[in-house]
């Protein structure tokens, strides 16, 4: 009779080590432990407003726009959701804004953020994909160039 209480001590105590591991992991994923960063730079002469994207949602969701000036840059913060890209417009001289390809995390253009999502920092800037030598802007002639 007295054999079998040692195991059940051992047993009770392996339950209770599991049991604290798992409490450690659940709080360390909810302190923040996984902070992916989205960095946007504008290294234009133009204004651009930017939006981040994470995968928090299947279609992804936006962290928040920012107007970002010439020379500038902006970091979005996602706390444990990996990122999905960046959407944008920006303005020309004359006041006008236009839309910028929306980029995935991969650097690809898409019509789709959330389609992909990367589980590591994002380090973009503003550039021009196309009408290169043009000085007039059209949609999508800015879009989003990894860094």
């Amino acid at each position: 009779m007295g054999t079998g209480q040692p195991k059940r001590w051992r047993g009770m105590a392996l339950f209770v080590v599991m049991l604290s591991f798992c409490i450690g992991l659940t709080e360390t994923s909810a302190s923040g432990a996984m902070v992916y960063e989205a960095t946007a730079k504008n290294e234009t002469e133009l204004v651009v407003r930017v939006e981040a994207y994470n995968d928090q949602w299947s279609s992804g969701m936006g962290l928040g726009e920012q107007t970002i000036q010439p020379g500038g840059s902006y970091t979005w913060r996602s706390s444990t959701y990996c990122l999905c890209g960046f959407k944008g417009q920006i303005r020309d001289s004359a006041g006008n804004w236009y839309k910028m390809q929306d980029t995935d995390c991969n650097g690809n253009k898409t019509s789709s953020i959330g389609f992909s999502a990367c589980c590591w920092n994002l380090n973009f800037k503003v550039c021009r994909k196309e009408g290169v030598g043009n000085k007039e802007i059209k949609d999508g002639d800015y879009g989003f160039c990894k860094q």
